[in-house]
């Protein structure tokens, strides 16, 4: 029933009020309150004609407040006629009765025992008045990360999930559902990936999540329900042939001017993990929001030559440099160690054309490194090895000791890339000289 303005308590003769019923097949129609003088007193006549009946409804009263009362018992009373029930007591008003039906009808649709007060119970559990978008909610987890110094590999490590703020980040945080995550992570994570770089996904989606609730931009965490992938247990990481590295590196060499061959080149013989060299700019092209290596970190006038690393998953390190790794980068040095542009696809390219796009993993050249590595000069001990390689040496036992690869093998992996001496006349120079010689930033 629409709701009325109540005109003033005191009757004056040939004020009117229009007020609107419901019959009970649910049509609806106007009364008419009109003030009457009647036996020498001011009453209210309340008329209107039922449009499906055709039956005139008529009354007198005495006050506004009983001529309203009226239509609303007489509408109550069609109401009880339609669902074949007598006048009950209730303090709902008509609008609210009607609330409740439609909300009744909606829950009948569902194949559920529920009750209407179970639905409403488990909206409110879930209801928090918050308009926080999942932009503006990223940005507060950034500046919570800030503020708390997080591991600079842990701030590279959410990089990954960039495309989920770029999808969503229009979007209120309490909208997002269950469905829509396991959805999108089916469609950008999950295929042609390994369980551990699925679930790595997977846990910075739900640290997301897990933020928002704390600061109470939700009352529930729809990331709980992002199922992860079972990993595959006692499974040896993968690793490239020496081929396969040739092909990488030659390719590398040859594709845009050797504009890759630094990156490849240090992925295969540095040992460094890939977001230890770019920082996540092979997955955030914004490069505002990354610190890619720079030749300033790779010190070639050491001895022996090594890179010094600021960030690591494990702990802090200097990386080695040998002799096929230190000729390679002299022959790179007139360009940045990340190409300031088409990074990303020059790194599928070079992939696709040494015939390894199929084979990879995000981690597959560092395996390979430490893998050869050992076979190559066994008297490496594990303790020492692990510290170059920025692990524990009980991942390092497990993972890539003793596979089996002879040792002519590991010296083939570390000769690869010594042909390129003959290639650059100005071998001796280091990054740095070439740099201020040339007076341009590499």
């Amino acid at each position: 029933m629409t709701k009325q303005v109540m005109p003033a308590k005191e009757l004056k003769k040939g004020d009117i009020v229009l007020k609107w019923a419901f019959n009970q097949v649910d049509i609806r129609f106007k009364f008419k309150l009109q003030v009457e003088e009647k036996h020498g007193n001011l009453r209210v006549l309340v008329s209107g004609t039922d449009p499906s009946t055709h039956k005139r409804v008529r009354a007198y009263k005495q006050t506004w407040k009983l001529a309203f009362k009226f239509v609303e018992d007489w509408e109550e009373a069609e109401r009880a006629k339609k669902y074949n029930s007598s006048k009950k007591e209730t303090t709902l008003s008509n609008e609210q009765l009607r609330d409740a039906e439609a909300a009744l009808t909606i829950l009948s649709r569902l194949v559920t025992s529920k009750t209407l007060v179970d639905a409403v119970d488990f909206y409110c559990k879930r209801f928090i008045n918050s308009n926080i978008s999942i932009k503006d909610a990223k940005q507060k987890w950034d500046e919570e990360a800030a503020r708390e110094g997080l591991r600079p590999d842990t701030l590279r490590d959410r990089k990954r999930i960039h495309l989920l703020f770029t999808k969503f980040g229009h979007r209120k945080v309490v909208d997002i559902t269950t469905d829509e995550l396991n959805s999108f992570v089916d469609k950008n994570y999950r295929k042609g990936r390994q369980p551990n770089t699925v679930n790595g996904y997977i846990r910075n989606i739900r640290a997301f999540f897990s933020f928002c609730k704390k600061r109470k931009f939700i009352k529930e965490d729809p990331a709980l329900g992002v199922s992860k992938v079972q990993s595959i247990k006692n499974k040896r990481p993968g690793i490239f042939s020496c081929y396969q590295v040739k092909e990488l590196i030659k390719h590398a060499a040859s594709y845009n001017k050797g504009s890759h061959l630094a990156y490849f080149s240090l992925l295969c013989f540095s040992g460094l993990r890939p977001s230890e060299i770019h920082d996540g700019l092979l997955w955030d092209s914004k490069k505002a929001n990354t610190e890619p290596m720079i030749w300033e970190w790779v010190r070639l006038d050491y001895k022996p030559p090594q890179i010094l690393l600021d960030r690591s998953k494990v702990s802090l390190r200097n990386a080695p440099i040998f002799r096929n790794l230190e000729i390679i980068l002299r022959r790179c040095f007139n360009h940045p160690i990340i190409p300031t542009t088409g990074f990303k696809t020059g790194f599928d390219k070079v992939r696709e054309l040494a015939g390894v796009k199929n084979d990879w993993e995000e981690d597959i050249c560092r395996h390979s490194w430490v893998s050869y590595l050992f076979a190559k000069d066994e008297s490496l001990c594990k303790i020492e090895l692990a510290r170059m390689a920025g692990n524990s040496d009980a991942i390092l036992e497990k993972a890539y000791l003793n596979r089996g690869i002879p040792k002519a093998h590991g010296e083939e992996y570390f000769k690869i890339g010594l042909d390129m001496i003959r290639e650059r006349p100005d071998f001796e120079k280091s990054g740095l000289e070439i740099k201020l010689a040339n007076k341009k930033v590499i």
